[in-house]
């Protein structure tokens, strides 16, 4: 019996190239959909960037407790999804794209915490997580998402985000 040899590595070194980003990360469907832990981080920028003047990654860390590499570089991927922008050393800032889904994700993260920490009397951390988790799944409906939330005319205040 004979077995067909594998690709020559030059073929799958040609493919990997192509699913290469410019910052040396795999492109693919999935890296197009925002995490929970990129929406919690885009939540937070938004809300350090809300008096027009941006922010500096040590805020970031600082607001959602994490450290400032973790901060760094999940700002680093909002920056390659064009969400962000930030120059070397310098304040990021939300692209007008990055404000407009900072404002679709606040619209509907309050709302799902609020009704499943009311209706499920979960921990208020699970509740956060959960609700993180479900904009993230849906985030390719995400307008329709805010709709849904925001139609019984209940206010759910913001609350600050570490909280989140």
């Amino acid at each position: 019996m004979r077995f067909a040899a594998p690709p020559s590595r030059s073929i799958k070194q040609n493919r990997l190239k192509e699913d290469i980003g410019p910052h040396g990360k795999c492109i693919n469907e999935q890296a197009k959909q925002l995490t929970p832990s990129a929406i919690k981080y885009l939540m937070a920028t938004a809300q350090l960037c809300s008096a027009g003047e941006g922010a500096r990654c040590v805020d970031v860390a600082a607001r959602l407790n994490v450290s400032k590499p973790s901060a760094h570089a999940m700002i680093q991927n909002l920056c390659s999804l064009g969400l962000a922008t930030k120059k070397r050393y310098g304040i990021v800032r939300l692209t007008p794209e990055g404000e407009a889904q900072a404002k679709l994700c606040e619209a509907c993260y309050a709302p799902l915490y609020e009704r499943m920490h009311a209706a499920l009397a979960l921990d208020e951390e699970l509740c956060r997580s959960v609700a993180l988790n479900v904009l993230s799944q849906s985030y390719e409906r995400i307008d329709e998402l805010a709709e849904s939330l925001n139609t019984e005319n209940t206010a759910y205040p913001m609350k600050e985000m570490y909280s989140l």
